[in-house]
């Protein structure tokens, strides 16, 4: 008797907290098809600037890696290997044109990040307006 009685208690308590949470998120609100044509050019504009900066690292990563072994050319002489020494200022040129690319590269993927994008659709999806840097950039393209 004491252990049906224990059962039922316990079963009593569980089910009497079950499917509720403390905060439960309200549901997105209902969007028009002009608004659901927006949040989806959002995500092609995220989409295309962060895939842009991925190509930028590379061709900055694959630059740099063309400049050292420009610049550790060792020619072969009967004598042996000889490196080709190089003027300083072309260190510099090759510097930063590699500089150059990389912060192209990684201000691209620094402002297209995944939490940026989920902030600019969180704050679209409750007041239904963009911020003016983001209203800037998307374009018909996008759409």
């Amino acid at each position: 008797m004491h252990k049906y009685l224990l059962t039922l208690i316990a079963c009593a308590i569980c089910l009497t907290s079950y499917g509720q949470s403390a905060s439960s998120p309200s549901p997105p609100p209902r969007l028009s098809p002009l608004q659901q044509d927006t949040v989806r050019a959002l995500n092609n504009m995220y989409n295309t600037r962060r895939r842009a900066g991925k190509i930028w690292l590379g061709i900055a990563a694959s630059s740099s890696l063309v400049f050292v072994r420009v610049l550790t050319e060792t020619r072969t002489t009967p004598n042996g290997p000889v490196v080709k020494e190089q003027p300083v200022g072309l260190y510099l040129v090759f510097a930063a044109i590699s500089g150059g690319l990389a912060t192209v590269a990684i201000n691209k993927l620094a402002g297209t990040s995944k939490a940026r994008q989920q902030e600019v659709s969180d704050t679209y999806f409750t007041t239904l307006k963009m911020p003016n840097s983001v209203r800037r950039r998307i374009k018909k393209k996008y759409f």
